[in-house]
């Protein structure tokens, strides 16, 4: 487990400056609008519960709430780039094995709350893939109802389109960030868990695309369609998997030749007749997983990708390959089969047990073994990268129907 200053607020030394400069990038590039910031009490323990749109969600919190020093849970991850470990301990953050449950995080947490401190957590613990939050877990609530602090909820908007986590950059455009207290010590006092958690799953819901078509709001970009292929595994024109590339603002497929352009309203719209692409990416991701939720009810269904085993070297900072072979999936299990630092091994997960799966779209899955820890994996063939976000939604749809009371799904 990664280590930081157990018990230690953000260094304001390095926290104020980054404060006034996340409020002026924000300001900037992102056009952040604050409501309700009025409410949250100034002082005292407050966790800071958030919708998790895109990759600059922490900055968007660090400027909405600017009296307060948050400690960010964190997957630990994060904590492994060499200049960045030493940055983010210094910010306190909180580290977690993600979509693991990890008794250290926890301690973190409330030991940071009877500190008097500031804890952010995104709860749905990843980012979107498609403009809409994946399920939450009803842990979430335990954690509220035991915690017995202020809980401030943060509703979020353009998140998604400013930096989705396949882009290679951001956008620049307008994002909205609303706060509420929504819940004091008194209220968690008489209300279950199952109410606590209802009222969570609504106030950190979103819609970008919806919120996008209310307000009009525009974004601008080197490239708004670029990284779309490494979520967009199937082609609704033709079925081909693997098939569709992006160029700038341009989608194709190139099997069937059907062609889209990401305007600046993040809409797709079709280049050439005929063309059945879906104008959002929330539905064309959406269309996806339904097709994949039928193939996953055959009892032979499995998939499998040649990969680069890679294991974490704390004292490089890098990551080592520890052997090759194949990742696998089928309707019980997920992990990984071939060379591991010189022997040949096995080492699976029951998606039971697995609410999701660490994922960097096109580029590696990670899974977090009992015995070998984290562990990367890396496709040998770049080419072959989408398989990584069809594995990684095959997993999900998998945990889904083995534990179906464990996620947070849509009404």
């Amino acid at each position: 487990m990664t280590k930081t200053r157990a018990g230690k607020q953000p260094a304001g030394w390095l926290y104020l400056p980054l404060r006034w400069l996340s409020r002026l990038v924000c300001r900037l590039f992102f056009g952040l609008r604050v409501t309700g910031a009025g409410q949250i009490p100034r002082e005292g323990p407050l966790l800071v519960l958030s919708a998790h749109q895109g990759m600059v969600d922490f900055l968007l919190l660090i400027a909405a709430l600017r009296r307060r020093r948050i400690r960010f849970v964190a997957t630990e991850r994060q904590f492994r780039h060499p200049k960045l470990h030493w940055f983010y301990a210094r910010l306190g953050m909180i580290p977690k094995v993600q979509f693991h449950t990890d008794a250290r995080a926890v301690m973190g947490i409330f030991r940071a709350l009877r500190d008097g401190g500031t804890v952010g957590i995104f709860p749905a613990g990843q980012t979107s893939m498609c403009g809409v939050p994946a399920g939450i877990s009803p842990a979430i609530a335990h954690l509220v109802k035991r915690a017995g602090v202020n809980v401030c909820t943060v509703s979020l908007n353009g998140g998604f389109f400013t930096y989705p986590r396949f882009a290679p950059w951001f956008n620049r455009g307008r994002t909205e960030a609303n706060l509420e207290l929504t819940f004091t010590p008194d209220m968690l006092k008489t209300m279950s868990e199952d109410e606590i958690f209802g009222i969570l799953r609504r106030r950190l819901d979103y819609d970008d695309y919806r919120w996008q078509e209310r307000t009009g709001a525009r974004f601008h970009g080197r490239g708004r369609a670029r990284g779309c292929e490494n979520v967009l595994f199937r082609c609704p024109d033709c079925g081909g998997e693997g098939t569709i590339r992006t160029e700038k603002h341009r989608i194709f497929c190139l099997s069937c030749g059907s062609e889209g352009v990401m305007g600046e309203d993040m809409h797709i719209a079709p280049r050439k007749e005929g063309s059945r692409f879906f104008s959002t990416l929330r539905d064309w991701y959406a269309w996806q997983e339904h097709e994949l939720a039928r193939a996953v009810e055959q009892p032979d269904f499995r998939l499998s990708l040649r990969v680069i085993c890679q294991r974490f070297d704390p004292k490089r900072f890098v990551y080592a390959e520890a052997g090759r072979g194949t990742l696998e999936l089928d309707r019980e299990r997920i992990g990984y089969r071939g060379g591991f630092s010189g022997e040949e091994a096995e080492h699976f997960l029951r998606h039971g047990s697995l609410p999701g799966c660490a994922a960097g779209p096109g580029k590696y899955l990670e899974l977090y073994h009992q015995g070998p820890g984290l562990v990367r994996y890396v496709p040998e063939d770049p080419a072959q990268g989408w398989r990584i976000t069809l594995i990684k939604t095959a997993q999900e749809l998998l945990h889904r129907r083995a534990a179906p009371e464990s996620v947070g799904e849509k009404e």
